[in-house]
């Protein structure tokens, strides 16, 4: 008796280990408690529901709809898990392009009131994958690597272009990435922020790399979006916002020029800065500046890192983009990257038509 009270109590902690691993974002260790647990009891509810939460939050979507279909199976009575279920298995459906599962799967999540935070969250995930009545009269076109869906009187005057343009995108960044997508990107082409927001959607442009889908307006830039896409599962999944990551997709920007360095040096003479930028209290601290102050920053620091520090022990920091993580991947080299970065924020840029002007006299002499 005292051995199955001890092993029922052990089995308990570990499920609450598991959970709290979990909650905290540490998604492999909570898995690797949680798996041989559930193999253990393939019939406990919570169990298959939380490896499935696990499985769908590390981007293993086709792992994870075994435990969530599980889940219901098992959760006869309807209890909270249900709703939890459903949700995510909305996200794994969609995020592997089965669309008419998802939109199953969320409207019977949306069908049950008893949950607000499954219900809102169910709701704002219909809109954003495009499953709701707003987006059925719009158009679609299907491409190598996209799906595009515009509004029915878009404001896109020559849509092969556009869509052209965007692919082209596509294949220069995933030249540097090498990722590969579960399914196509859906692409939303809002005709304004005014049609989003009436939609209920939020402020353009957005996107939810997990499930490779984009909402963006037609004037915004297209980089940096397809940036978070490619760069999520180049990484290995669940990239933290911070400054590596706001300085990733301003340096993958397609559209605002090729030096970073000039477009932040710019910036710094708009804002008067003379002092000295502290990259690794900007590392450290992103939350405390607004996305104006660390965009132009972070974007020409990245684009010096890779330069000098290589592709693949870029895509190494992608997946743990702490400066902690850095030290260890770049070492000592790294301090030297900051230093030199930092003074060349200050050098100052000679003009184009002096420099031209010395090359024409050498010319002359020549």
């Amino acid at each position: 008796m005292l051995l199955v009270c001890a092993s029922s109590a052990l089995f308990a902690q570990s499920t609450n280990d598991a959970n709290n691993f979990y909650l905290r974002g540490e998604f492999d260790s909570a898995y690797a408690i949680a798996a041989p647990l559930s193999q253990q009891s393939p019939e406990d509810t919570a169990l298959n529901l939380l490896v499935g939460r696990i499985l769908a939050d590390k981007e293993k979507f086709l792992e994870a709809i075994p435990y969530l279909k599980k889940t219901l199976e098992l959760d006869a009575d309807g209890t909270m898990r249900r709703p939890w279920a459903l949700t995510f298995l909305g996200v794994c459906y969609y995020s592997t392009g089965q669309y008419e599962d998802a939109k199953s799967a969320l409207e019977q999540c949306m069908a049950i009131k008893s949950n607000r935070n499954t219900l809102n969250l169910a709701h704002n995930l219909y809109l954003n994958f495009g499953l709701d009545s707003t987006f059925t009269t719009w158009t679609t076109t299907e491409t190598p690597h996209f799906i595009f869906h515009f509004e029915p009187r878009s404001v896109i005057s020559d849509t092969e272009t556009f869509i052209t343009n965007i692919e082209h995108d596509y294949d220069t960044l995933n030249k540097f990435f090498g990722a590969t997508l579960p399914k196509k990107i859906d692409y939303y082409a809002w005709n304004s922020n005014n049609d989003a927001a009436k939609a209920g959607l939020q402020r353009l442009a957005f996107t939810r790399p997990a499930s490779c889908v984009i909402h963006s307006g037609i004037s915004l830039t297209q980089g940096r979006e397809l940036t978070r896409i490619l760069a999520d599962y180049a990484g290995g999944g669940n990239p933290k916002p911070g400054f590596i990551d706001d300085g990733m997709t301003g340096c993958f920007d397609l559209r605002s020029g090729d030096d970073k360095l000039v477009i932040a040096r710019a910036w710094m003479r708009s804002k008067k800065i003379t002092d000295t930028i502290p990259i690794k209290y900007y590392w450290n601290y992103w939350w405390l500046f607004n996305n104006e102050q660390l965009s132009p920053v972070a974007s020409a620091f990245v684009q010096r890192l890779i330069a000098l520090g290589g592709r693949e022990k870029f895509l190494q920091l992608i997946k743990d983009q702490t400066y902690g993580n850095a030290v260890a991947i770049y070492g000592a080299q790294l301090n030297t990257i900051i230093a030199d970065f930092e003074k060349s924020l200050f050098v100052k840029e000679e003009k184009k038509d002096e420099k031209q002007g010395e090359n024409k006299g050498t010319n002359m002499k020549q």
